[in-house]
């Protein structure tokens, strides 16, 4: 387990140097809200697969981030992506993830409030309800964020569809 303060901090660190102000925003609205951030903070990552303890899916997701800063290192900070996409993407793409589990006496379970649905259902009502208190957040920033959330495109058809990667982290200009 890599130290719970290490990868808050690193969140934080994250969250700072989002440019966009809508991201910005959504993200500030999330870690804000003190019951999300605590349970995204402390959520397992899974049941049985990777990252299934207390903290696990803070630790995928700065693992994730590591290896995006890794990238951004490697081309020089100029990877022709749209990094504030990236970065908010990372941070919001398991967020569902702290409603579908649960710990009980410190080892992860499927809540069963929440059965029915996985962590993609979970995480797009979220963000959807997030977005919908930012005034006049664009529609085409939300569709790109909520690719996010269904990164392999598994079908649920209220998200927007990602057909390859460069559709779903588009370059600056785009």
């Amino acid at each position: 387990l890599v130290g719970s303060e290490m990868c808050i901090r690193d969140k934080n660190d994250t969250i700072s140097k989002i440019k966009n102000p809508f991201y910005k925003r959504l993200l500030e609205s999330i870690f804000n809200d003190e019951d999300l951030k605590k349970r995204y903070i402390e959520s397992p990552g899974a049941v049985s697969k990777h990252h299934a303890y207390k903290y696990g899916n803070l630790e995928h997701t700065i693992g994730m981030i590591k290896l995006a800063e890794t990238m951004e290192d490697y081309y020089g900070k100029d990877t022709g992506l749209d990094m504030d996409l990236v970065y908010t993407g990372i941070l919001i793409h398991d967020i569902g993830k702290i409603l579908e589990y649960a710990l009980v006496n410190g080892l992860p379970v499927m809540n069963p409030r929440y059965s029915m649905l996985n962590h993609h259902i979970l995480g797009d009502e979220i963000i959807r309800e997030k977005i919908k208190q930012i005034e006049g957040f664009p529609k085409d920033l939300e569709n790109k964020l909520r690719c996010w959330i269904d990164p392999l495109g598994r079908g649920y058809t209220f998200l927007p569809k990602p057909i390859t990667l460069w559709r779903r982290v588009p370059s600056r200009k785009g």
